[in-house]
């Protein structure tokens, strides 16, 4: 790795990005504020038996200030709605327009294809 950041979370980690697993996690400027923020979506359906399935999930958008500090977004604000056994999240290129496309891969259904909304970036699915 050249680059990379780590870091210990203590006291203010954000609980929602706690829900379920994330199996797809992407780094970009969701509200075109000029900071990196991040978005990511997961469950997991295939648990054990004596397990319940981690499927407490809808995703979650995390905006960055550019301080090293994150704050979660309601799925209502961010329109991120990632229901499903989410098995990857990607950023796609943008069109003409500068909005990217959010492409969710769910294992063994519909993928869900979300698209930025100019100007503060918020999403709408597609």
């Amino acid at each position: 790795m050249e680059r990379g950041w780590r870091e210990i979370p203590g006291a203010g980690s954000p609980s929602l990005a706690q829900a379920g697993p994330l199996n797809g996690l992407a780094a970009f400027d969701v509200n075109n504020d000029g900071h990196l923020d991040l978005m990511g979506a997961g469950n997991q359906w295939g648990a054990e038996v004596e397990t319940i399935r981690y499927d407490g999930g809808t995703g979650i958008v995390l905006l960055g200030d550019g301080k090293r500090t994150f704050t979660p977004m309601s799925v209502v604000g961010s329109g991120l709605f990632a229901w499903g056994h989410v098995k990857d999240l990607r950023v796609l290129p943008s069109g003409p327009d500068g909005r990217p496309w959010i492409v969710v891969a769910n294992n063994n259904d519909a993928m869900q294809v979300f698209r930025a909304a100019p100007p503060e970036g918020l999403l709408g699915q597609r």
